[in-house]
């Protein structure tokens, strides 16, 4: 990406926070190249030669850490020759990337086999979600940052698949509610890194589209993560998955991570099998998540993915009128420095596919408010929502 096509992208999201208008724009093209799949070293020291240490490198190590991106930046820039120009931020980003790369070698490992294995003695079949699966395609483990391990299971199997943890050493921290979708566990050998035994993908009042746990679960294929054998899932369903999970209401792909695991996917099936393209958009529009596959690999494709452009035509081709000014800026460029301060709230209906799921959204966004708030919410809520429609369906991308 080129320094001027991120000021033209720049000027169309005018109405950003104040501190994301002056986005330091060299840095912004040094961070999507250096978190591209194939990386030109070249290309990224002339972009960083641009750059001032003192000013651009600890604005570009903050943006980096939110969107959990730091240490593939590190590692790259390390490897390209160029990590000075972090300045001053350069040396907290050194010791988070050494830190990451000693718990995906040590601790991740460990915990996933003291996760699954007593689940897979007890008959169960683990599907593990996100992390260690995307970890071992990037260019080393440690780059892909992981706070807590994802493991799914079918909602009747939930309660049998606690007592089996909890038998192993595992300690409940907290359990499965009525508007919580998982269990979380923590081993007291490894207890920096937390278990989620999840027995859905989303609470009821977010439901953003029809994909569901025991649809993903049931298309479960054995495989080996770490040394441990478990469930992962094939490239189609993955890369819906996680873009799904990227467009969920409070994430609207506000982190810049979500798009190279996407990337990262691609490239790593293209090198395989190949990505199934046909089954791919079937499947995100069966599940009613097509308008989040679009985005998200439309940033992949950003980061060098080989993604069609027929496919994203799609996804994306019946979009209506306010869908495409209001998702702008999530395809702009400049988001990375502009979703890190916050995810704009009418972001989330754009992501979705239905009208019903847009309802759906709109009366869920109630359910945590106060008693007071949540009473005034219908007439609130769709005022908002119409002053919004109008703006941007005028022209306006508002935040």
């Amino acid at each position: 990406m080129s320094r001027a096509g991120l000021a033209v992208a720049a000027s169309s999201t005018s109405e950003c926070p104040a501190e994301a208008r002056d986005p330091h724009l060299g840095a912004l093209a040094v961070l999507w190249a250096a978190c591209a799949v194939g990386v030109d070293p070249a290309q990224l020291r002339s972009l960083a030669e641009s750059l001032d240490p003192a000013t651009d490198g600890p604005w570009l190590t903050s943006v980096a850490a939110i969107n959990r991106v730091g240490p593939l930046l590190w590692h790259v820039l390390s490897d390209a020759g160029c990590p000075q120009v972090l300045g001053s931020g350069a040396e907290p980003l050194r010791r988070l990337a050494v830190a990451q790369d000693l718990e995906a070698t040590a601790v991740v490992p460990l915990t996933l086999k003291r996760a699954v294995e007593p689940l897979t003695g007890a008959g169960l079949e683990p599907l593990v979600l996100k992390g260690p699966l995307l970890a071992r395609r990037y260019p080393a483990a440690g780059l892909r940052p992981m706070d807590d391990l994802d493991l799914l299971l079918p909602r009747r199997q939930h309660d049998q698949a606690v007592a089996v943890l909890t038998s192993s050493g595992w300690v409940v921290r907290r359990r499965r509610h009525v508007d919580r979708y998982d269990t979380v566990l923590v081993h007291e050998q490894t207890p920096s890194l937390p278990l989620e035994l999840h027995a859905g993908l989303q609470t009821f009042y977010e439901w953003a589209t029809s994909l569901r746990a025991p649809v993903i679960w049931g298309h479960r294929q054995p495989v080996e993560v770490d040394g441990t054998a478990a469930f992962g899932l094939d490239p189609e369903i993955e890369l819906v998955t996680i873009a799904a999970h990227a467009a969920k209401p409070f994430h609207g792909f506000s982190r810049m991570i979500w798009a190279v695991d996407l990337a990262v996917v691609v490239e790593h099936a293209a090198a395989s099998r190949g990505v199934d393209w046909d089954r791919l958009c079937q499947l995100a529009r069966r599940w009613r998540c097509a308008s989040a596959v679009g985005v998200g690999l439309t940033l992949a494709r950003r980061l060098g993915a080989r993604v069609p452009e027929e496919v994203l035509r799609t996804l994306c081709g019946e979009w209506a009128v306010w869908q495409r000014r209001a998702l702008a800026p999530v395809l702009a460029p400049t988001w990375p420095a502009v979703g890190t301060f916050s995810v704009a709230f009418h972001v989330r209906f754009a992501l979705a596919d239905t009208a019903v799921h847009r309802l759906a959204l709109a009366a869920g966004a109630a359910y945590q408010m106060p008693w007071a708030e949540r009473l005034a919410w219908p007439a609130v809520g769709l005022g908002r929502a119409a002053r919004r429609w109008q703006q941007l369906h005028g022209g306006l991308q508002v935040r």
